[in-house]
């Protein structure tokens, strides 16, 4: 079959045959072309004696690329936001005091050794009788005699003499006298009066465990809690940071740390005579 069309220039060959050469090119139909191959395309020859053509690349619109690449970082935006809530929630709903003393509602619990239902404010009163403050009343034992010998209960009954074998009593010593403590004048706003005594103790009186920090403030590292009715010495302050009064105070066991003495509402730690 002739050619209709130069595989080499294009031009028309209508009424030509394959032995005489184009009339553009001058060359013949059946002399194979000399294709340059375009870098990153792949020739594909339609026939025999035809010119290659070319393979190009799939065509991606310009708006398909952009919707994908703002899907991509949309989908990042999320996943970041997401771990930020995460790691933050808990964080939330802590104000500073429920960091500081860790309260909870301890209005329906029963104290430990109480009799459930009682009130023990009934039972300081049916312990101490009217008036009572519910402290315990202590009864002095009666003293049988005085001096360094004593007579010995079978001579007071029988009504005789005092008894041949002396015993020896013990010698009373004096109780040391209490030293009223003076608080140190400080004030701290959104704080109560500091009511702690500088190189004095000092007992956690808060229902539940009071935090041991690193450094004044709620924001600083946690020692260690420190449970109530535990007594520490007072050796540094006061300082006001967070709207508490610090306390720097060391343990039994020589751990140093800072306690906030309270906030607006209760006391965490209350003056002890050493």
């Amino acid at each position: 079959m002739p050619y209709l069309q130069c595989p080499h220039c294009g031009a028309s060959r209508e009424g030509l045959p394959d032995s005489q050469p184009c009339w553009r090119c001058r060359r013949l139909p059946t002399t194979p072309a000399q294709v340059q191959p375009t870098p990153g395309v792949t020739p594909r020859v339609t026939r025999v004696g035809a010119a290659p053509e070319e393979e190009r690349p799939p065509y991606i619109p310009i708006w398909l690329a952009i919707t994908g690449t703002l899907g991509i970082v949309l989908f990042l935006i999320l996943v970041v936001g997401g771990l930020w809530l995460f790691l933050t929630a808990e964080d939330e709903d802590d104000t500073p005091e429920q960091r500081e003393s860790q309260r909870v509602d301890v209005s329906n619990r029963t104290p430990e050794g109480a009799t459930p239902g009682v009130d023990p404010t009934e039972l300081d009163q049916s312990v101490g009788g009217e008036g009572s403050t519910g402290n315990p009343i202590v009864s002095p034992s009666p003293v049988v005699a005085v001096g360094p010998f004593a007579e010995t209960a079978d001579a007071m009954s029988s009504g005789g003499g005092p008894s041949m074998t002396p015993s020896m009593l013990p010698t009373p010593s004096l109780a040391p006298t209490a030293t009223p403590l003076t608080p140190t004048p400080f004030a701290c706003p959104g704080a109560p009066p500091a009511r702690l005594v500088l190189n004095n103790l000092a007992e956690v009186v808060s229902a539940n465990t009071i935090r041991l920090r690193a450094n004044p403030g709620l924001e600083t590292n946690t020692v260690l809690n420190v449970s109530p009715g535990e007594q520490v010495l007072v050796i540094e302050g006061p300082t006001c940071m967070d709207q508490f009064i610090w306390w720097k105070v060391r343990l039994n066991d020589d751990t140093e740390g800072w306690m906030a003495e309270g906030n607006a509402g209760q006391y965490f730690l209350e003056p002890r005579q050493p």
